[in-house]
């Protein structure tokens, strides 16, 4: 199923839970957003090392004409002969470093977003009347909630995909990188070019959270990484929450149907009107 469909959305007012979606869209955002933040970095890291190449390659010209003219060569260069590294945003000269930088600490801010919106989802679209107040909600809280013993055993399938998430080295890093650069310490980002070759070293420096050492990481591969793991366990998240949205657990009295009766009268528009109602099967009871 195309779980960003009107279908979807059909589905989810059939079975009384369509206060969701707005989490939903919002978790969907989140990824979207992290997927902007990655390509950036991954565009502004090319351009590092294409223009390494760029410098390096006109500097060994000169060396070989100079060696072709006069048989031995001297090389003198600055701080100011290599490459700027800048990009020009509307007027405001910006270096590619900022920006990857700026962007990683983007990148796992929002990656790790996306998985506080899915406990938004699960919040409202399996605990439905015995949902938590959204403002205290997050992932290790709906963690906790869906493994005690009154949900636990209704949505098992949910649960298990929590307890996954929580054990992986991937949802690890990014949780622990986000906690650290928020609440500790800027993030070390290692950037560098040899002098003499093509050589370049992008990385996220070694860092130690709660109990456990995270090595170095390539600044491309990690974020590679990260981004497949969210996008791919997000559909994994939405498989078993469907199945177990189907059981329709905790939405009685609920109603998603609105009606209307509307007459309009040409020559006398005082008396037209629009009554909206909801239609109840035998009693006022059951509003």
């Amino acid at each position: 199923m195309n779980y960003f469909s009107s279908e979807y959305r059909i589905f989810l007012v059939e079975h009384y839970v369509f206060d969701a979606w707005q989490f939903i869209v919002n978790t969907h955002k989140n990824i979207n957003t992290a997927i902007f933040c990655y390509e950036i970095i991954d565009k502004m890291i090319s351009r590092i090392t294409n223009e390494h190449k760029d410098w390096l390659d006109n500097l060994i010209m000169k060396e070989s004409q100079m060696i072709e003219d006069n048989n031995t060569a001297t090389i003198e260069f600055g701080y100011d002969d290599f490459p700027p590294y800048n990009v020009d945003f509307d007027g405001m000269i910006v270096g590619y470093p900022f920006i990857i930088d700026k962007n990683i600490k983007d990148f796992f801010q929002y990656t790790r977003n996306s998985f506080d919106s899915i406990a938004q989802i699960v919040n409202s679209a399996l605990l439905a009347n015995e949902s938590q107040d959204i403002e205290k909600v997050d992932f290790n809280k709906i963690t906790t909630l869906l493994n005690k013993e009154r949900y636990s055993s209704k949505f098992p399938k949910t649960l298990d995909w929590f307890f996954k998430i929580q054990q992986s080295d991937e949802f690890k890093y990014l949780n622990e990188f986000n906690n650290r650069v928020k609440h500790i310490c800027d993030s070390k980002v290692i950037m560098s070019q040899n002098l003499l070759n093509y050589d370049v070293t992008n990385k996220i420096g070694s860092f130690y959270k709660k109990g456990k050492q995270f090595e170095d990481q390539d600044i491309c591969v990690i974020t590679k990484t990260v981004l497949d793991y969210v996008k791919d366990e997000f559909v994994t998240f939405l498989n078993a929450l469907t199945e177990e949205i189907k059981l329709d657990t905790f939405i009685e009295g609920r109603i998603h149907n609105l009606k209307f009766y509307s007459q309009q009268i040409k020559d006398e528009p005082q008396s037209s009107f629009t009554v909206i109602f909801i239609e109840v099967e035998e009693s006022i009871d059951e509003l």
